[in-house]
């Protein structure tokens, strides 16, 4: 197995097609074939469900798929790292945020607009049950809670939470809610992977108890449940934009300091970041004003 049967594979499974992924290859459709053959044998299971000439991946190619595609990412990276290397020249960008990364758009997008070979790298939603790595990042956001107290950072933005109520709900009555008519009613939480947002321990530690708990792995999902009339939901609002564009939500504050919560931004240490990394660096603390926060 090499790099080229797996790029090969991976433009297949893409397109399904072996005829299309032959042509935008540069490769006869015989050697594109006989190559997925070798790989099916090597791998001793078939890829692709055949029929006629359309090709569907089947669960051991959708699996080889995210492998090959995880790795072929790695490999990029790795590549581009070295090209830097080698010219002593590194115009990525590489942005992580434990959240929807709202807050940080208008800064890059200035920063862009100013730094044109730019090259930004934004990766969001990096809640989890690990600390994401700060040595992948040149700067990263993330809550002022205990489990990202390790990282050394400064005030960002303070974010507070709205409850998401089903349309036609009692509480739609009301311009706010307080946490005690909360009390007894289903509640659903945003999850992903081991970590519950912020709104579930809030909840916990104020003895709020609601009538049932759901959860849901993405904000579409959450979205849907609540305006399906399931259960009253809480959301940032950072990433209250598509629940109110939503006739089957209604979007009330939540009368409680405890349902606003900080985020920091800290940056790579300064001997590990690029010299972009150390523009981008003074560029935020200014844009945000960071110290003058302090």
């Amino acid at each position: 197995m090499n790099t080229t049967q797996i790029r090969q594979f991976t433009t297949v499974a893409r397109l399904e097609s072996m005829s299309r992924a032959a042509q935008m290859l540069h490769v006869t459709q015989s050697a594109l074939s006989k190559s997925v053959a070798q790989l099916e044998r090597e791998l001793g299971t078939a890829l692709f469900d055949r029929s006629g000439k359309r090709l569907r991946l089947n669960a051991s190619g959708e699996r080889f798929l995210e492998c090959c595609e995880k790795m072929l990412r790695e490999l990029d990276s790795a590549q581009a790292d070295l090209r830097m290397l080698t010219s002593g020249h590194d115009h990525r960008l590489n942005i992580g945020s434990v959240g929807s990364g709202e807050k940080l758009l208008g800064c890059l997008a200035e920063f862009s607009r100013r730094h044109p070979e730019a090259e930004l790298n934004l990766q969001c939603e990096l809640d989890g049950s690990e600390l994401p790595d700060i040595s992948r990042f040149d700067a990263l956001v993330y809550p002022d809670n205990i489990k990202y107290r390790k990282f050394s950072g400064y005030p960002l933005y303070e974010d507070r939470y709205f409850a998401a109520v089903p349309a036609g709900h009692a509480l739609c009555a009301r311009a706010a809610v307080s946490l005690g008519q909360l009390e007894g009613e289903s509640l659903v939480f945003l999850r992903r992977g081991d970590s519950v947002e912020y709104p579930f321990n809030a909840c916990a530690a104020l003895n709020i108890r609601p009538g049932k708990s759901s959860f849901a792995d993405t904000r579409q999902a959450h979205r849907a449940l609540i305006a399906a009339g399931t259960a009253v939901g809480f959301v940032p609002a950072s990433e209250r934009d598509e629940y109110l564009r939503d006739d089957g939500i209604r979007l009330l504050p939540v009368m409680d300091r405890n349902f606003r919560q900080t985020f920091c931004i800290c940056f790579r240490r300064e001997k590990y970041l690029s010299e972009l990394g150390k523009v981008f660096r003074d560029f935020a603390v200014e844009y945000f004003e960071i110290f003058k926060a302090l």
